[in-house]
């Protein structure tokens, strides 16, 4: 047997909360939504969110960290839904 990928499949307190951030912020497409939970994907790299009161951390490993970060920051400026800065349900990008 070869393992071809792994999916992290992230605990987040609120999906709908969360998707703004995966989707806007990190650029991602979603694919799929359902009621406390989203599949996001970019390239090969796909990440499911589940709603769940855990908070484990997570790492995202690119090439390009400076590119990435300058992009994530960028976004985040963009966004205009000014909550993601202002609720304990929404994740920042140090706790992903």
């Amino acid at each position: 047997m070869q393992m071809q990928a792994a999916i992290p499949a992230l605990p987040v307190r609120n999906v709908e909360l969360s998707i703004p951030f995966y989707r806007d912020i990190l650029g991602l497409t979603m694919r799929h939504h359902d009621r406390g939970f989203a599949i996001f994907h970019q390239d090969t790299v796909e990440i499911h969110l589940w709603q769940a009161d855990d908070e484990s951390p997570c790492v995202l490993i690119c090439s390009e960290t400076d590119a990435v970060l300058r992009s994530v920051s960028n976004r985040a400026s963009e966004v205009e839904n000014d909550d993601l800065n202002h609720t304990d349900d929404t994740p920042e990008l140090d706790r992903c």
